[in-house]
């Protein structure tokens, strides 16, 4: 992996956490932790894992389905 890819899936991982950390605030997902960034090698799709910790309403309230 290529320094600019590791760089820019680093700053999309941080800017997530952020996000995260400011709807927490008013959503009750429990926790939420950016596990890892994956970037396509044009910088075009990045792929963010993320991991719920919670129970299981708060996991079904973070889903996206």
């Amino acid at each position: 992996m290529s320094v600019s890819l590791k760089k820019v899936g680093s700053l999309i991982k941080e800017e997530w956490a952020c996000y995260f950390n400011a709807i927490s605030a008013w959503a009750d997902f429990g926790f939420l932790t950016v596990t890892e960034v994956l970037m396509s090698p044009d910088l075009k799709v990045a792929k963010v894992y993320v991991s719920i910790f919670g129970d299981k309403e708060q996991k079904k309230r973070a889903s996206p389905d």
